[in-house]
C-alpha cells in the first residue's frame, strides 16, 4: 500500500495530540542510553510489525506502547531512532486501512483510555456485586422475611399484597412510612424528607421487600428513593419533555418518525432515574378523551410517524379498556406500523399483568 508523504495528509486532531505528547521534551536528555535493551528490542519488533502488516491492531499497539514507556519512562520515540515523520506515515496508513478511516490517535488517546476505564468500573462491579447486589434467588429467604415484615406494619393480607388494587392502594408515599418499612440511618432519613419535598415518591410493598435493610447504597432503594444528590446535582436544567418538543397534546416528539403519548402521569413506582420525575406533577391525574382524541388525531395527520411509543408515567397504569381503546386506535391508522407500551409494573407490581 502507498502510504500518503507527511506533508500530503496532516495528521487529524488526536493524533496530533498524541504525537505532541509523545515528543515533548523532557528534563533528561540522557536518550536512547536510559532505553533497557530489551524494551529497545520490543519496540524494534513493534515498528517492523506495524510497517509490515495490513492490519491496524500492529500499528494500535505500537503507538500505544509508546504513549505507556514516555509516561511511565520519560523516554520519547527518538529514545529508539524513530522519527515523527515515520509515527505519521503509520498513522496515515492505519487512517486508510480503517474502514470507517478512524485515526489512531482517536483511537489510543480516546477511545481505548474510555474503554480501559468503563473496564475498570465493570471490574470494581464485579468484585463487589456479590456481596453489594447479589440475585433475587440468592436473598430469597430475605426478601420472604421482609414480606412478612412490611405486611405486619402496613397490615396487609395476603390477599391484598397478592393483588395489583392491594398494593397500590399500601403504596410507599411518605417518609414516615418509608422510616417505618426500611431501616435507615437519621440523616439519610432527613435527606430523603428535604428531596421528597421536590420529587415524589411511591414504590409498592412488593418492591420495598427486595430493599436491603440498612444499606443506604442498596441497588433496589436507589431505584425508588429520591436521594440528595438528585438536588446537588441538578445543574441547569434544560427539560427533556418541555414545550419545544411536545407539538401536541400529551404528545413529545424527539424524530420525525418517532413519538410518544404521555398516556398518564402515574406509576406504580416514581423510579428515580426517570427523565420525566420532574414533570410528572404533585398529584396523580386521569386524563380526559379529548386529550387521547387530540394526540391521535395529530398522529392520524402525519403520514410520516410510524412508530409510537404508549407511555406516561406507567402505561399499564390505564386499566386494560384504556390501552385496548388506544391500541385499536392506533392499529386503525394505517402509517404507524410500530406501537409499543412504556411499563416498569411487571417489576414493581406484577399482578397488574393479567391473561388479558
Amino acid at each position: 500500500m502507498d502510504a500518503a508523504k507527511p506533508d500530503d495528509k496532516r495528521p487529524d486532531t488526536f493524533t496530533g495530540e498524541l504525537l505532541q505528547e509523545l515528543f515533548a521534551s523532557i528534563n533528561d536528555t540522557s536518550g536512547a542510553r536510559l532505553a533497557p535493551e530489551a524494551l529497545i528490542a520490543e519496540i524494534d519488533d513493534l515498528v517492523k510489525t506495524a510497517r509490515d502488516t495490513t492490519l491496524t491492531g500492529p500499528i494500535i499497539a505500537l503507538f500505544a506502547r509508546l504513549k505507556e514507556v514516555k509516561r511511565n519512562l520519560g523516554l520519547g520515540p527518538e529514545a529508539f531512532g524513530i522519527f515523527q515523520e515515520t509515527l505519521i506515515l503509520l498513522a496515515e496508513k492505519h487512517r486508510t486501512l480503517d474502514e470507517h478511516a478512524v485515526s489512531v490517535g482517536g483511537r489510543v488517546n480516546r477511545a481505548l483510555s474510555i474503554v480501559e476505564q468503563a473496564n475498570q468500573r465493570v471490574e470494581n462491579y464485579l468484585k463487589a456485586k456479590d456481596t453489594e447486589a447479589p440475585s433475587g434467588i440468592e436473598l430469597w429467604e430475605e426478601i420472604c422475611e421482609n414480606a412478612r415484615r412490611i405486611k405486619s406494619v402496613l397490615n396487609i393480607n395476603d390477599e391484598r399484597w397478592n393483588s395489583y388494587s392491594g398494593q397500590i392502594n399500601h403504596c410507599i408515599d411518605s417518609v414516615e412510612k418509608l422510616s417505618k418499612i426500611v431501616s435507615l440511618p437519621p440523616d439519610v432519613i432527613r435527606e430523603i424528607g428535604q428531596v421528597t419535598k421536590s420529587f415524589r415518591m411511591r414504590l409498592t410493598p412488593y418492591y420495598a421487600s427486595l430493599i436491603r435493610t440498612n444499606n443506604a447504597n442498596d441497588p433496589i432503594l436507589l431505584q425508588a428513593v429520591p436521594t440528595g444528590e438528585m438536588v446537588d446535582n441538578a445543574g441547569t436544567e434544560i427539560p427533556p419533555v418541555a414545550a419545544d418538543h411536545s407539538p401536541a397534546r400529551l404528545i413529545d416528539q424527539f424524530y420525525p418518525r418517532v413519538l410518544t403519548i404521555k398516556a398518564t402521569n402515574m406509576c406504580a413506582m416514581y423510579c428515580t432515574h426517570c427523565l420525566r420525575i420532574a414533570h410528572i406533577g404533585k398529584k396523580d391525574r386521569v386524563y380526559s378523551e379529548q386529550a387521547y382524541q387530540e394526540a391521535l388525531d395529530y398522529i392520524r395527520s402525519n403520514p410520516r410517524i410510524r412508530d409510537v411509543l404508549v407511555t406516561g408515567g406507567d402505561a399499564f397504569v390505564l386499566s386494560n379498556t384504556m390501552i385496548r381503546k388506544i391500541l385499536q386506535a392506533l392499529d386503525a391508522i394505517d402509517h404507524v406500523t410500530m406501537k409499543r407500551l412504556g411499563t416498569r409494573i411487571p417489576v414493581t407490581a406484577p399482578w397488574r399483568v393479567d391473561a388479558e
